[in-house]
């Protein structure tokens, strides 16, 4: 069975999807300097040699790049795989680049390539390793645009969507058939047309054009609540800005929510919004799809990959809270329009994310890689 090595944190929804597939088609070691556990992956903790700072850890990291490429050459000149799969062009896939072991695929993950590379030194890690690798994956036309740009070969790059429709729809289909309702702690909602946000709150995501757009929803459609997922170094401003503009008793903040409950709240919402200011293909916009609701999300390049205006969802501009506001209001009191631009939204990604379908040109091009070795 070939050997495979997983270079990264291991802590992101897209590790987990990834290592939950690759376990099953190859021998799967994950390779990370974070304290891990992984069902049915033999995991891998480096040593980090420069103690981790409470604030700023970003530099420490970046200053250890040195250090942390010896580690990671050693450990893979010790586990001998016949494939190195290194994430996220700026961190691990820098270090898998550094190391000189082949063959070697960078997996692309977005801000990377999208937003990290406009500072210099992030540029020329980007640049760095995309030249090395043997292979690049990404999820998304404008990921692969950005690849280019920053001189990728593009006969080495491969494109599919890195989500499992099939597997989400029959997950929700479990919640359908459980009738799932509010719990206790959300009882509030119950009744209510609810707008969800499942990003993380962080600058890229700006959900705070969400919040800011409440009051405006609120003066036309005072019925409609709003259930912000998740948490960030930006939740706290955003519970004081809900407070500011007298709005807390709409908003329910959840705080962290684990993966695997978050189809459940989708399956229970009405509306999906994101107002990210960057992306490839989020995989919270699929999921949000998959569960067939009408999606409000950002006019930019990654989410016009996906969604085709008032055909299956909505494209606003960016940092815009009354247009925002304006398309929540007529989603809230269009209720056939609702059901239309998400039965097309479930249509669309049952198509394209057909992961059985995607999964093998994954499969195929790491056997094709260790027959190289």
């Amino acid at each position: 069975m070939i050997k495979l090595v997983y270079a990264g944190n291991g802590l992101n929804p897209y590790d987990s999807f990834f290592l939950g597939h690759l376990s099953t088609k190859f021998n799967t070691i994950l390779l990370t300097f974070y304290e891990n556990e992984v069902e049915n992956i033999d995991v891998h903790i480096m040593p980090e040699l420069v103690k981790r700072l409470p604030v700023l850890d970003g530099v420490r990291i970046h200053s250890s790049i040195p250090l942390r490429t010896l580690i990671i050459r050693q450990y893979l000149n010790s586990l001998k795989p016949d494939v190195l799969i290194g994430n996220y062009a700026t961190s691990y896939g820098f270090y898998s680049a550094l190391s000189g072991y082949h063959p070697f695929i960078l997996f692309v993950w977005g801000s990377d390539v999208l937003i990290e590379p406009k500072f210099l030194p992030f540029r020329f890690m980007a640049k760095y390793a995309l030249r090395v690798a043997d292979a690049v994956v990404v999820d998304s036309k404008v990921q692969l645009e950005a690849c280019i740009k920053l001189g990728c070969d593009v006969s080495k790059i491969v494109r599919f969507p890195w989500f499992d429709a099939q597997s989400t729809i029959k997950k929700l289909d479990e919640y359908k058939r459980q009738q799932g309702k509010w719990n206790k702690r959300f009882k509030r909602l119950e009744g209510h047309p609810v707008v969800i946000c499942t990003r993380r709150h962080r600058p890229v995501y700006d959900v705070g054009t969400l919040i800011e757009a409440i009051p405006f929803v609120l003066e036309k459609a005072a019925d409609t609540r709003f259930l912000i997922i998740g948490q960030g170094e930006l939740t706290e401003k955003l519970m004081r800005r809900a407070e500011q503009l007298g709005v807390s008793s709409s908003v329910v903040f959840t705080g962290w929510i684990p993966k695997s409950q978050v189809l459940k709240f989708l399956s229970l919402a009405d509306i999906y919004v994101s107002t990210s200011l960057s992306d490839g293909t989020s995989a919270s916009l699929l999921e949000a799809m998959a569960c067939g609701l009408p999606v409000i999300v950002t006019d930019i390049p990654g989410n016009r990959e996906w969604i085709k205006n008032m055909k299956n969802g909505i494209l606003v501009p960016t940092r815009d809270p009354r247009g925002l506001a304006k398309r929540i209001i007529m989603l809230v009191n269009d209720r056939k329009l609702r059901r239309k631009l998400g039965r097309n939204a479930l249509k669309t990604v049952s198509e394209r994310a057909n992961w059985s379908k995607n999964s093998k040109v994954l499969d195929d091009l790491i056997e094709r890689l260790a027959e190289r070795k």
